[in-house]
């Protein structure tokens, strides 16, 4: 079987399984099971494969087929411009949720030394990416799952930033007792209850659901996350909260004008609003 034979023969067995982009994931698996880059099967589209090869590919190619996701298969994901290492353990990153990071940079880059708090860290994808950003910056991490935190542990390594990252086990703000923060950013499990059991299998079966739903409406956690953060931000400081379709008016009914100076959301690429952006009343 040669590349080409093999791209036809991946893309039509995930077509029979029903997955998504099945074209595009049948040359990213030939190319991780090659151990090249997806630019070799365009120029050696009659590269034979070898019989461990071709093992190889067809244990992969049924991995997706079983819904498994691409991510968990290559063991990575990109955010903000870096690979994280993924795993089971941890919520996969998503584009939207770099505009966490990207809000909090540039919040954050004025300031000497600046402190953050990331509740629900996960894969580490967001602590990671500010710490990387801005060499200065120190920040606490926070997440319930031990697993989870040694995903997060081994991105701070692999991105330099192990030294400036505190990863905690624990629910919340976990540690932070009276400490005060710049910056205070967290993906919560959001997506209520009915509208989980309606997602893909990609996302339903293979993904930590405790990182995706609370169970109910899908407000529990962040609910907890605005009231509390007041007590851990400093005067001026900020709250980035991602938060689900429908969402938005509920959060922001959520907001106390005698402690917020003011809230905005900002909308991801499909025009819905997705991050929670507010700013604790200075003294």
């Amino acid at each position: 079987m040669n590349v080409a034979d093999a791209i036809t023969f991946a893309t039509e067995a995930l077509r029979t399984a029903g997955t998504p982009e099945q074209a595009r994931d049948a040359k990213v698996l030939l190319a991780h099971s090659l151990g090249k880059q997806k630019t070799f099967l365009i120029a050696y589209p009659e590269f034979e494969l070898t019989d461990e090869q071709q093992d190889r590919f067809s244990t992969v190619i049924a991995r997706r087929a079983g819904r498994e996701p691409l991510q968990h298969i290559l063991g990575r994901q990109e955010f903000y411009g870096r690979d994280f290492r993924v795993s089971p353990d941890v919520l996969i990153p998503r584009p939207e949720t770099e505009a966490i990071v990207e809000l909090a940079v540039s919040f954050l880059a004025d300031r000497p030394e600046p402190r953050f708090l990331d509740i629900g860290t996960g894969s580490g994808c967001i602590a990671v990416s500010v710490a990387a950003e801005l060499p200065t910056a120190r920040g606490l991490a926070t997440d319930i799952s031990p697993a989870a935190l040694a995903v997060a542990r081994e991105n701070a390594e692999t991105h330099g930033v192990a030294d400036r990252i505190t990863f905690t086990e624990a629910d919340l703000f976990g540690p932070a007792g009276d400490a005060e923060f710049d910056l205070i950013a967290s993906n919560p499990p959001y997506i209520p209850l009915e509208e989980f059991r309606g997602l893909e299998p990609e996302v339903r079966e293979f993904e930590p659901r405790s990182a995706l739903t609370d169970e109910g409406d899908g407000l529990a956690m962040i609910r907890e996350i605005v009231s509390r953060a007041p007590q851990n931000l400093k005067p001026g400081g900020r709250l980035l909260v991602e938060i689900g379709f429908g969402q938005s008016e509920s959060v922001a009914s959520m907001i106390d004008t005698s402690m917020w100076s003011g809230h905005a959301f900002h909308n991801d690429l499909q025009g819905i609003p997705r991050i929670l952006e507010a700013t604790l009343i200075s003294l």
